[in-house]
């Protein structure tokens, strides 16, 4: 088999297991969203099984890519960070901040270059709706924790303030209704998953 051929193979390999960890983090989302659907243990374990499963394909194309940085790596590291961001929110959910806020950490690790500089500068619009969201699931675990609430606050401003502005920058060639198409929509995590489930039931 020639190298073009198993490099084909590996990058088909690795874009099948992307739209499986996004679709498992988005149904952990939306489980999560859902309101009154389901008990509290039950919501939080069935979102924590499809983190779960998010998390196991996203490990899968870090391994790919670590052993052969050539190929193709469409999760990047702002998807593999909101992966991990889900799995920190069922934590949370489920009483454990500190776990939470360890994953957290661990996931915001990755939006900063080896310079320093954030990835914002070279990134795209999923990747900043990303990054916001990650950064955003952090302020409100703050946000939620005795004696940090401030701490939390401060974050969220200077978040929104941040990637809505890089949005814009990205967004500047088209029109304004596109533009606030993207920043109404926080959640569009990938193109399998446009409305929150409450959106969804309200339009049908």
């Amino acid at each position: 088999q020639s190298s073009a051929a198993s490099s084909s193979n590996q990058n088909n390999l690795i874009m099948t297991q992307t739209l499986r960890a996004r679709f498992n983090a988005n149904m952990a989302w939306g489980t999560l969203e859902m309101k009154a659907a389901m008990t509290k243990k039950a919501q939080i374990r069935k979102a924590s099984d499809y983190a779960g499963k998010a998390l196991k394909s996203a490990e899968q194309i870090m391994e790919h890519y670590n052993r052969d940085p050539s190929i193709i790596d469409p999760l990047k590291p702002e998807g593999f960070g909101r992966i991990l961001s889900l799995v920190a929110l069922c934590y949370q959910k489920n009483g454990q901040a500190v776990t939470a806020e360890g994953l957290l950490q661990t996931a915001m690790d990755d939006l900063w270059t080896k310079d320093g500089s954030n990835t914002l500068t070279s990134a795209g619009p999923q990747q900043v709706i990303d990054q916001r969201e990650i950064l955003l699931t952090y302020s409100r675990l703050l946000q939620a924790w005795d004696k940090r609430e401030a701490e939390g606050k401060s974050l969220e401003e200077d978040v929104v303030q941040l990637v809505d502005n890089q949005l814009k920058a990205i967004l500047s060639p088209l029109d304004d209704t596109d533009t606030q198409h993207w920043l109404d929509k926080p959640h569009i995590f990938a193109s399998l998953w446009f409305w929150t489930p409450n959106e969804f039931m309200e339009k049908h």
